[in-house]
């Protein structure tokens, strides 16, 4: 029995050290300036306290329970897809940011980089087109959409594959969030990307 707990604990090891070092090549791909500025008195949504940069104890909780759910023995879908389902256009660029906060200093991955790296197939395409959606009515009302034109239209044809979603698409997502937090004027960087 423990034989078989250290096998796979063995390759889930193998597999987290695989993302972080795909998640290293990645950034090297990565052209965008991940720092923000930070002490603006305007919110990319609820929840957050922007000078304090402290959030909210649901957005909190939202972020532990994706995190539980994609680092451990396997994904745990169903606390995943909930989690997930919980991300709204208030809350949205907070969640990237708490990720990144709390979490992101494991293994270097951002939310999205997370969540491509552990969603199947299918939830790939339901959840990267409902946060890509909540990303556009993001940056349409904060009047950034033309900027972002170019990784929505990456997003869109990505989410479009019938049997392949490339995990590079994070990069896109990832660009996007980052110029919705600096347009509210908040700071967006994950450790790997400093």
């Amino acid at each position: 029995m423990s034989e078989k707990i250290n096998a796979i604990t063995s390759a889930q090891s193998t597999s987290r050290t695989s993302k972080t070092n795909n998640a290293e090549k990645f950034k090297g791909k990565q052209n965008i300036d991940m720092s923000g500025t930070a002490g603006s008195s305007s919110s990319a949504g609820k929840g957050t306290n922007v000078s304090s940069g402290q959030f909210s104890a649901e957005t909190k909780e939202l972020v532990d329970q994706f995190y539980n759910a994609v680092y451990g023995i396997g994904t745990d879908e169903k606390a995943m897809t909930e989690a997930l389902s919980k991300i709204n256009k208030d809350n949205v660029i907070d969640v990237m940011r708490c990720w990144n906060k709390y979490h992101s200093n494991e293994s270097g991955e951002s939310f999205m980089e997370a969540f491509m790296w552990d969603a199947g197939h299918s939830d790939k395409k339901t959840y990267g087109k409902q946060i890509a959606a909540l990303l556009r009515d993001k940056a349409d009302e904060l009047g950034i959409y033309d900027q972002c034109k170019d990784e929505f239209s990456n997003i869109d044809k990505e989410m479009r594959a019938v049997f392949f979603v490339s995990n590079d698409v994070a990069g896109d997502f990832d660009s996007i969030i980052n110029k919705i937090a600096m347009k509210a004027g908040l700071d967006y960087s994950t450790p790997h990307k400093k």
